[in-house]
C-alpha cells in the first residue's frame, strides 16, 4: 500500500517525503516511460544492424567483453525478476501501475542483450542508445530506491530496496561496459581512435588526451596524429560536392546552392545544440534571480536553496555538454567544407582551358586554398552564431519583460538599428575585402614569378628593386585591407556598445515609469541585478550580430571568389565559333554533332579546314585560316621564326586554344597524344615518376627510352639513380637534362601520336644527334610513329615526311623538302651531311635495354620545425618592433581606458541597487554619460589600433620577410620548394593581418575586463577568494596541457599546406602536358588527382585536430563555469545569513559575465598562439642569415695579386668603374662540400671588351663557369682566384660585382608586371629609349601590336611567345648597358635568322662589353674572339674559333662538324 494518500497521484512532488517524487510519478516517468522509448528504438536500431557485416575479429578480448556484457544482462535481468517476485508482497510499499512498469522493464531485457551482442559484432563504436538508456536508467532506479529507503521503516533498508540497488547498479555497469569501447578487438586496426570512441569520450575529449600529452613532451608530427573520420578525408567530402556541381545549373549562386544540396544535414547539423546551448544560457539569469530572492528572504528552507543548487548543477552540465556537441558539429562542418572546397578547386584546375589556366597563375593557388577557404570556414561558424544572437536576443527580450515590461522592447529597436547599419557597412566590407585579396593576387603573383626566377634575380642584382615593388603592391593591397578595417571598426564599435544601450534603454524608460507610478516593482537589488545578468548574457549576441555581419559578407566575398573560379572557362567549351569537339571527342559542324564512328576512325589523320585559332576566347585569331592534313605515320617538322605560331599550332592539336571558325578533326577517343613543351614541365618528383607520368612501369620500355633520351649514362652516375629527387621545376638537372626527361616522358607514353615543341634547343650537338638518331634513325623509337616536331635546327629537317614553315600565324611553306626548296624556302644545310644510315650504327641499338639498379626513390625533406630563436616570446616582440613601441603603447593604454570604463557600468549600476530610487533622473543621466564615454572609447582604440597600427604593420612586417628572403643564398630557393616560400607570404601574412590583430585586440580587452570583474566581484564577496587556487591551477593546466600542442597542430596545419599549392601551382603550369589529348588524360590526370588527394588528406589531419583542441578549450571553459556556478551557489546557501543580496546579486550577475570573458580571453589566448605561429614563421624569412660576402666581413684589402690599385676605379659618385677583364686562377666550384667539383682547377684570362664563346657538352661546366664569376655559391665551395681588371673579386662587394654584369638566362627572366617594367626595372630610362631597344631586338612591331603596348601585364603566358621573352631579356640588357654581359644559352629557343640578329647586336651595340655566351648552336660562338670548351669540369680547349676549327682532332672541330661547320 501506498506511504501516504498522494502517492498514487501524478504530483509529481511528494508533500510526504523531503525533495521527493510521488510513486506513481516515479512508475510512469521515470520507469514506463524510458523503457517505451528505448524498446521502440531498440527494434528499429536491430533491424538496421541485421544487414550489416561484423567489424571485431574473433580474439579473446572480444569475447571477453561481449561475455561481461552478457553476464550483467543476465544479473540485470535476474535483479528484475526478483524484484518482481517481492513487489507482490502485500506490505510492500507501491502505486498503482508498479505492476505494468516492472513487466515491461524485464521484458526490455531481451532486446537490450540482442543489442548488446549486435551492437558489440557490427558497429565499431559503443551504442549511443545503450549508454543513454543505461545511464538514464541507472540515475531514475537511483530515484526510485531513494524513495524505498525513505518508505523503510527503522529497522533499515528492506530486501526490495537491496533489490533496487542491484537492478540500478547493474544498469550503470552496462553502460560503464559499454563506454569501454572496443578498439583493440576490431578488424581493421587503422581506423582513427576517434572513430571508435563513445560520445561520452568525444564531448569530455577523453580521445584526445594521449595526443595532447604527447605534445607536452615532443614535437608531434603529422605521423603522431593518426588518422581522421572517413567522412573527412579529400575524397568523402569532394566527391559528393563534385557530382552536384557536375549537374547543378550555371546559375547564381550556384556553389552556395550545389553546396547546401550536398551536404544539407552537415550545415544544419550544429542547429538542436545550438537552440538547447542559448536556452540553458538564458537559465542563468533566472536560477540567478531565485537565489538572490531565497538569499533575502530567511523564511524559505533550506531544501529550497539545495533544489536551486540542483537547478545550477543541471543547467551548467547542459551548457558544458551542448557547448561540447555543437562545436564537434561546427568544426566537423568546416573540416569537411574546406576538403570538399580544395578538392573542387584542384578538379576544376585539370578542366580549366589554357587561357584561363594563364590568367590565373600558379601564385594564386594559397590565394584561394588557404585565405579564401579559411575565411569560408569561419563564416560558417559565423553563420550559426549570427542566427543564434538573434534568437538569444529574442529570448533575452522575453526575460526582460518579466522585470521591466514593454521598455524591455528597446532593446529589439536598437538590435534592429545596429543590423541596418552593419548590413550598410557590411556592403563596403565586401567591396574592401573584394580588393584587399585583389590586391593579395597581384602580390602573390609577382613574388611568385620572382621566387621562381630567384637565382637570376640575386645575380642581376634586382633584389632592392623588387623590394620596392613589392612594397608598393603591398601598399595598394593595404589600402583594400585600410577600407575593410574601417568598416570593421564602425562594426566593432556598435557591437561593443550595443549592451550598454541596450540596458539603458530597459533602465531609463523603468525608471521613467516608477517615477510616475507605473512601474511593476522598485528597482531594488533583484530586479536591477536581474536586468544586468540579461544584459550580460545578451552582450555576446548583440556584439555578435553586428561584428558577424561584415564577417559573414567577407566569407560571401571569398564564396563567390571561389565561384567565380569554378566557373572559369573550361578546356573544349565556350568562346568557339564554327565547328567544335563535343563530349567524347565527337567532332561539331555546323552546330550537328557527328558521332566519333561517323566522322574518324583510330588510325585517321588529323584535318584541318580553313581553321583559325586564338589563345583565349577574348581574344583574335592570331593562326590560320589552316587547311591541311596531318598523315598518321609521318614526322612531320614545324620550323620558322619567333612569334609565327608554331607553339600555337601544337596547343591547338591538343585542343588548348579556341577555334574561332573553320573545321578541325582531332585525333579519335581512343587516340592518345603525349606532349613535350618548350619549357619543360616537369613535377617536384623523381626522374622515374616524371617519366612514367603515372602510367604502368614497363621496366624493359623504360630502359629503352632512357638510353634514347641519352639520359642512363648520367642517371647511373647519379647517388639515387632514377630514383632522385628533380626538384621543383628541375631545379637539380641541367637544363639539357629537364629537356631530356621531358622528352622521355613523351616517348614512354608510347602514343600514337606525339608532339614535341622545341625539346632539342637545351642540348649540345653531340647530345642532339644522339637523341635525334635515337628517336627517328632506323631503330628509333619514333620511327614510323606520328609525330609533330618543333624545332629551329633545320638540318632536321630531310629527316621529315612533311615540313611545315610558319610565318606570321600562318603556313608559308608546306610539303617535303624538294617541295618548300622548289618554292622558295632556303635553309642550311650540313655540307658533309651523312644519311641516316651511315650514322644509326653509332647509336646504342636501342632495342637492348640496359640492367637497371634497384629503384630507390629519395623522399621530399620535410618542411623543417620553426628555428628556436624564431618561438617563445620572439614574435610577439617581432610584431611590437614592426609597430613600433610608441604606438603599441598609445593603443595598449586606450585598451585599458577602455576597459576601465565598462568596468565602471557596472560598479555604478552596483551603487545605483542601493540608492533606494531616489534621484532616479540623475541616476539615468549618468549612466547614459558612462555609455557614451564607453563608445567614444572603444572607438578611439580601434581606429588607432586596426586602421594605424595594423595597417603599418602589414606593411613593415610583409616588407621585413621579404628583404629577410632576398638577401639570403640562391641556394636557399634549391633547398625549400617555391609553394613553401609563397605560403609565407600568403597564409602567414593574412594570419598576421587579420586571424592574429583581432586575436590581439580581443585578449587585451577581454583581459582588462576580466580583471576588473574579477576584483568586483572579489571585494563584496571575499569568500570566492577560496576558489582562486583552485581556477590558477586548472589555468595552469590549460595553458600547460593545451597551448603547446595546440601550437604544433597550427604548425602542422600550415606546413602541410604547401605541397598542395605546390601541387596546384605545378598543374596550372603543365595543363597541357597532364591533361594531354583525350583517354591517356585520364590516367595522368587521375596520377595527379590521387596525388593532391593524398596531400589533402594530409593537411585535413592537422587542421582537423587543431579544430578538435579548440572544442576541448572550449568544453574545458564551459567545465570551469559549471564549477564556478556551483561552488557559488552551494556557497550562497551554505552562507545565507552573512551574505547581502545586493553582494550576492553581483556575484552572480558578475558570473555570467566573468565566464563569458573566461572562455573570450583563453580562446583569444588561443587565437594569439596560434596566430603567433605565423609570426614565427615570418620572423625565420625575415632573419634569415645573410649571402656570404666576405668583403663585408673586412676592408677592402686590395687583390691578392700584385696590381697597382688595391680596389676598382671609383666615379664621383663613388660608383665603381669597371672596364670588363676577367681573369680565372685555379678556380674550383662546387655545389655541395660532399660532391665532386662541377669546375675544377680552370685558369683563362679575358681582356676587356673580348667575346668568349662556352662550348661543351650538357653537364660540362659551362654554367658552373658563370656561377663562379658571380660568386653564386658559398664561398667555401669556390676556391680560386676570378679577378675583375686585376681585382680578386672576393674583395668587392657582391652588390659591386653583379651590379657591373648583366646576364640572359637560359629560360627567359619575366616578373609579373608591365612590360615596361620587366624592360626598365629601374624606371630610368625615356619611352624613346624603351621603343629604340625593342626595335633592336625586332620587338618593336610585336609590342606595338598589344593592346596596351609598354604596359601590357606579362604574366604566365599569352602576351609574348618564349622566343621574344628572350629577345625582351636581351632588350633589358641593352638598356642596362653593364660592361660585362653574360648569355647563358639566351638563344637556344630562337630561330636561325633571329640568332644571326642576336650576333650583329652583339658585334655592333655590345661591341665594348665583355660578352660570355653559353652555347650549343656553334654558329653563336663562331665568330667570337675567343672558344672555351668545358668538358668535365676543365678546359678541354680554348684559343680563336680559327685555331680550334683548324685543330686535327679537336673537340670543338669535332662539335663545329657535327653541325656542320668546317671553317668560319
Amino acid at each position: 500500500m501506498p506511504s501516504c494518500a498522494q502517492d498514487n497521484a501524478f504530483g509529481p512532488s511528494s508533500t510526504c517525503r523531503p525533495l521527493d517524487f510521488t510513486l506513481y510519478f516515479e512508475q510512469t516517468i521515470l520507469s514506463l516511460s524510458p523503457d517505451v522509448i528505448f524498446l521502440a528504438l531498440a527494434i528499429v536500431r536491430l533491424v538496421y544492424l541485421r544487414g550489416r557485416k561484423r567489424v571485431v575479429s574473433a580474439s579473446a578480448l572480444g569475447y571477453v567483453l561481449l561475455g561481461l556484457k552478457l553476464a550483467v544482462g543476465a544479473l540485470l535481468g535476474a535483479s528484475t525478476i526478483t524484484s518482481l517476485v517481492y513487489s507482490l508482497d502485500p506490505q510492500v510499499v507501491s502505486a498503482s501501475l508498479s505492476l505494468a512498469a516492472q513487466i515491461l522493464q524485464i521484458l526490455v531485457v531481451v532486446p537490450l542483450t540482442a543489442l548488446l551482442v549486435f551492437e558489440h559484432l557490427r558497429t565499431i563504436t559503443p551504442s549511443t542508445l545503450i549508454i543513454t538508456y543505461t545511464f538514464i536508467k541507472g540515475l531514475f532506479s537511483a530515484a526510485i530506491m531513494r524513495s524505498s529507503i525513505q518508505n523503510d521503516g527503522p529497522e533499515g533498508p528492506t530486501s526490495t530496496t537491496a533489490l533496487l540497488a542491484l537492478v540500478c547498479g547493474s544498469y550503470f555497469v552496462i553502460c560503464l561496459i559499454e563506454l569501454f569501447g572496443k578498439p583493440h578487438a576490431l578488424v581493421d586496426k587503422n581506423i582513427p581512435h576517434v572513430s571508435t570512441t563513445s560520445f561520452v569520450s568525444k564531448s569530455l575529449y577523453l580521445w584526445l588526451f594521449p595526443l595532447l600529452w604527447t605534445g607536452r613532451k615532443k614535437t608531434l608530427t603529422i605521423n603522431d596524429c593518426g588518422s581522421i573520420p572517413q567522412a573527412m578525408t579529400a575524397l568523402a567530402s569532394t566527391n559528393p560536392l563534385l557530382r552536384v556541381l557536375l549537374s547543378a545549373p550555371k546559375s547564381k549562386h550556384y556553389l552556395l546552392r550545389s553546396s547546401l544540396t550536398a551536404f544539407p544535414l552537415l550545415f544544419l547539423s550544429p542547429i538542436v545544440p545550438r537552440i538547447l546551448l542559448v536556452l540553458a544560457a538564458y537559465m542563468q539569469p533566472l536560477l540567478a534571480s531565485r537565489m538572490i530572492t531565497f538569499v533575502g528572504d530567511t523564511k524559505q528552507t533550506a531544501e529550497r536553496g539545495w533544489a536551486l543548487v540542483g537547478g545550477f548543477v543541471l543547467t551548467y552540465a547542459l551548457i558544458f555538454l551542448m557547448t561540447s556537441v555543437y562545436w564537434e558539429k561546427v568544426f566537423n562542418c568546416a573540416v569537411r567544407y574546406r576538403a570538399a572546397l580544395v578538392g573542387n578547386i584542384y578538379d576544376k584546375t585539370l578542366r580549366l582551358s589554357a587561357a584561363s589556366g594563364r590568367e590565373v597563375g600558379g601564385g594564386v593557388a594559397s590565394t584561394y586554398m588557404s585565405v579564401d577557404v579559411e575565411r569560408v570556414c569561419q563564416g560558417l561558424e559565423t553563420m550559426h552564431e549570427f542566427w543564434a544572437a538573434i534568437l538569444s536576443v529574442a529570448l533575452g527580450v522575453a526575460l526582460l519583460y518579466s522585470q521591466a515590461t514593454w521598455p524591455a522592447f528597446f532593446p529589439l529597436v536598437i538590435t534592429a538599428l545596429m543590423i541596418y547599419v552593419a548590413g550598410r557597412v557590411s556592403k563596403g566590407v565586401g567591396a574592401a575585402h573584394n580588393a584587399w585579396l585583389g590586391g593579395t593576387d597581384k602580390r602573390v603573383k609577382f613574388l611568385t614569378s620572382v621566387i621562381s626566377n630567384f637565382l637570376p634575380t640575386k645575380l642581376s642584382q634586382y633584389e632592392e628593386v623588387f623590394a620596392q615593388r613589392a612594397a608598393e603592391l603591398r601598399a595598394n593591397e593595404m589600402k583594400g585591407a585600410r577600407s575593410f578595417y574601417f568598416n570593421i571598426t564602425i562594426t566593432g564599435t556598435l557591437a561593443t556598445t550595443a549592451w550598454a544601450a541596450c540596458s539603458l534603454s530597459v533602465l531609463g524608460p523603468y525608471a521613467a515609469l516608477l517615477a510616475h507610478g507605473h512601474g511593476i516593482g522598485a528597482l531594488d537589488p533583484q530586479r536591477i541585478f536581474t536586468i544586468a545578468a540579461t544584459m550580460n548574457l545578451m552582450s555576446p549576441p548583440l556584439t555578435a550580430i553586428s561584428s558577424s555581419m561584415p564577417q559573414l559578407r567577407a566569407a560571401y566575398a571569398s564564396l563567390k571568389r571561389i565561384e567565380k573560379y569554378l566557373l572559369f572557362e573550361e578546356r573544349g567549351g565556350g568562346g568557339r565559333e564554327g565547328e567544335d569537339v563535343g563530349e567524347g571527342g565527337a567532332v561539331k559542324e555546323g552546330g550537328k554533332e557527328r558521332s566519333q564512328d561517323e566522322s574518324i576512325s583510330a588510325t585517321s589523320p588529323i584535318v584541318l579546314r580553313s581553321a583559325s585559332f586564338s589563345w583565349a576566347a577574348d581574344k583574335p585569331a592570331f593562326l590560320g585560316p589552316l587547311t591541311l592534313d596531318l598523315t598518321p605515320g609521318y614526322l612531320h617538322i614545324c620550323a620558322g621564326p619567333v612569334a609565327s605560331g608554331k607553339t600555337l599550332f601544337l596547343l591547338s592539336l591538343l585542343g588548348e586554344s579556341v577555334l574561332t571558325q573553320g573545321t578541325f578533326v582531332p585525333p579519335s577517343a581512343t587516340s592518345r597524344i603525349a606532349y613535350a613543351a618548350q619549357d619543360p614541365f616537369l613535377i617536384a618528383g623523381t626522374i622515374r615518376e616524371n617519366i612514367v607520368f603515372g602510367q604502368a612501369f614497363d621496366e624493359a620500355w623504360y630502359q629503352m627510352v632512357l638510353t634514347a633520351c641519352a639520359l642512363e649514362g648520367e642517371v647511373e652516375g647519379m647517388a639515387a639513380g632514377d630514383g632522385t629527387l628533380v626538384g621543383e621545376k628541375g631545379a637539380t638537372l641541367s637544363g639539357g637534362q629537364r629537356q631530356r626527361v621531358s622528352l622521355a616522358r613523351a616517348v614512354y607514353a608510347r602514343a600514337p601520336w606525339t608532339l614535341l615543341d622545341d625539346t632539342f634547343s637545351s642540348l649540345d650537338a653531340e647530345t642532339e644527334k644522339h637523341v635525334f638518331e635515337g628517336l627517328f634513325g632506323l631503330k628509333g623509337l619514333l620511327r614510323n610513329k606520328s609525330v609533330v616536331l618543333v624545332t629551329h635546327n633545320s638540318r632536321h629537317l630531310r629527316s621529315a615526311n612533311d615540313i611545315l614553315i610558319f610565318k606570321a600565324g600562318s603556313i608559308e611553306y608546306h610539303g617535303s623538302v624538294d617541295d618548300i626548296v622548289a618554292a622558295g624556302y632556303e635553309f642550311a644545310q650540313e655540307p658533309h651531311h651523312q644519311k641516316e644510315q651511315e650514322t644509326d650504327a653509332k647509336v646504342k641499338d636501342t632495342e637492348v635495354p640496359l640492367k637497371s639498379k634497384a629503384h630507390v626513390a629519395e623522399k621530399e625533406r620535410a618542411e623543417a620545425p620553426i628555428a628556436a630563436p624564431s618561438l617563445g616570446f620572439t614574435p610577439y616582440i617581432f610584431w611590437l618592433r614592426m609597430a613600433g613601441w610608441r604606438g603599441a603603447l598609445i593603443c595598449g593604454g586606450l585598451f585599458v581606458l577602455t576597459g576601465f570604463v565598462r568596468l565602471g557600468l557596472q560598479v555604478y549600476l552596483q551603487e545605483w541597487s542601493t540608492s533606494n530610487g531616489r534621484h532616479i533622473g540623475s541616476w539615468v543621466g549618468g549612466y547614459a554619460a558612462l555609455t557614451v564615454a564607453t563608445m567614444v572609447a572603444i572607438a578611439l582604440g580601434m581606429v588607432a589600433y586596426s586602421i594605424l597600427l595594423t595597417g603599418r604593420l602589414g606593411e613593415s612586417i610583409h616588407n621585413a620577410e621579404l628583404r629577410g628572403l632576398l638577401q639570403t643564398s640562391p641556394s636557399y630557393t634549391t633547398r625549400n620548394p617555391v609553394g613553401r616560400i609563397i605560403n609565407r607570404f600568403s597564409q602567414d601574412i593574412f594570419m598576421v593581418d587579420l586571424e592574429f590583430a583581432n586575436a590581439m585586440f580581443n585578449f587585451v580587452y577581454s583581459s582588462v575586463l576580466l580583471a576588473g570583474s574579477v576584483v568586483f566581484v572579489l571585494i563584496p564577496t571575499p569568500w570566492l577568494t577560496l576558489v582562486i587556487p583552485f581556477l590558477g591551477a586548472l589555468y595552469w593546466l590549460i595553458v600547460s596541457f593545451y597551448l603547446k600542442t595546440s601550437k604544433q597542430f597550427q604548425q602542422l596545419t600550415m606546413a602541410s599546406k604547401s605541397p598542395l599549392y605546390t601541387s596546384f601551382s605545378t598543374t596550372l603550369t603543365g595543363l597541357a602536358t597532364i591533361r594531354q589529348v583525350p583517354s591517356s588524360a585520364l590516367k595522368v590526370e587521375n596520377y595527379f588527382r590521387d596525388q593532391v588527394q593524398e596531400y589533402l588528406d594530409q593537411s585535413q589531419i592537422p587542421f582537423y585536430y587543431r579544430f578538435a583542441g579548440i572544442r576541448f578549450l572550449r568544453a574545458f571553459l564551459a567545465l570551469i563555469s559549471f564549477v564556478l556556478a556551483t561552488g557559488l551557489s552551494i556557497l550562497a546557501v551554505g552562507l545565507r545569513h552573512t551574505t547581502s543580496p545586493s553582494a550576492l546579486g553581483l556575484a552572480l550577475a558578475s558570473l555570467t559575465s566573468i565566464t563569458g570573458q573566461l572562455t573570450g580571453i583563453l580562446m583569444n589566448l588561443s587565437a594569439l598562439e596560434n596566430g603567433s605561429v605565423g609570426l614565427s614563421r615570418i620572423h625565420e624569412l625575415a632573419t634569415l642569415p645573410r649571402e656570404e660576402d666576405v668583403a663585408e666581413a673586412r676592408p677592402e684589402t686590395g687583390a691578392t695579386t700584385p696590381v697597382e690599385k688595391p680596389s676598382l676605379e671609383k666615379e664621383k659618385d663613388d660608383k665603381p668603374v669597371v672596364h670588363g677583364a676577367v681573369e680565372f686562377r685555379d678556380v674550383r666550384l662546387r655545389y655541395e662540400s660532399a660532391k665532386p667539383p662541377a669546375v675544377n682547377g680552370v685558369s683563362f684570362s679575358v681582356a676587356a671588351g673580348q667575346k668568349i664563346g662556352i662550348c661543351g657538352r650538357t653537364g660540362s661546366g659551362k654554367s658552373s663557369l658563370i656561377m663562379a664569376l658571380f660568386r653564386a655559391v658559398e664561398p667555401v665551395l669556390l676556391t680560386g682566384d676570378v679577378l675583375l681588371d686585376g681585382v680578386d673579386t672576393k674583395t668587392m662587394r657582391l652588390a659591386e660585382l653583379r651590379d657591373s654584369m648583366s646576364l640572359v638566362a637560359q629560360s627567359p627572366f619575366i616578373w609579373h608586371a608591365p612590360l615596361r617594367h620587366n624592360l626598365d626595372p629601374n624606371g630610368t630610362h625615356s619611352d624613346k629609349e624603351l621603343w629604340t631597344a625593342l626595335e633592336k631586338v625586332d620587338l618593336h612591331n610585336a609590342v606595338a601590336e598589344l593592346p596596351n603596348k609598354l604596359e601590357t601585364l606579362l604574366d604566365d603566358g599569352g602576351s609574348l611567345s618564349g622566343g621574344q621573352c628572350q629577345l625582351l631579356c636581351l632588350a633589358r640588357v641593352l638598356l642596362r648597358r653593364r660592361p660585362i654581359v653574360v648569355l647563358d644559352e639566351a638563344s637556344s629557343s630562337l630561330d636561325t635568322n633571329t640568332d644571326r640578329k642576336i650576333r650583329d647586336i652583339i658585334r655592333t651595340d655590345l661591341s665594348n662589353c665583355t660578352v660570355f655566351a653559353v652555347a650549343h648552336r656553334i654558329e653563336t660562338i663562331i665568330d667570337f674572339d675567343t672558344i672555351i670548351v668545358m668538358e668535365d669540369g676543365v678546359v678541354a680547349e680554348s684559343g680563336s674559333p680559327k685555331s680550334l676549327l683548324g685543330r686535327s682532332g679537336g673537340k670543338f672541330a669535332a662539335l663545329a662538324a657535327s653541325q656542320g661547320i668546317t671553317n668560319i
